[in-house]
């Protein structure tokens, strides 16, 4: 089974604040987060890459 990591514990492992993240996302410089109802989730095997 697959880890989904919600934007605190994301924040959390790579030290960026979320408004950075989510900039980073628009970039494509970081992970697209898996949309499950309104929630954001990220893989943990994308984070760790």
């Amino acid at each position: 089974m697959k880890k989904l990591l919600t934007i605190k514990e994301v924040t959390k492992m790579v030290g960026f604040k979320t408004s950075t993240i989510y900039k980073f996302i628009k970039t494509k410089n970081f992970p697209k987060p898996v949309k499950i109802g309104k929630s954001s989730r990220w893989l943990l095997s994308d984070i760790n890459q």
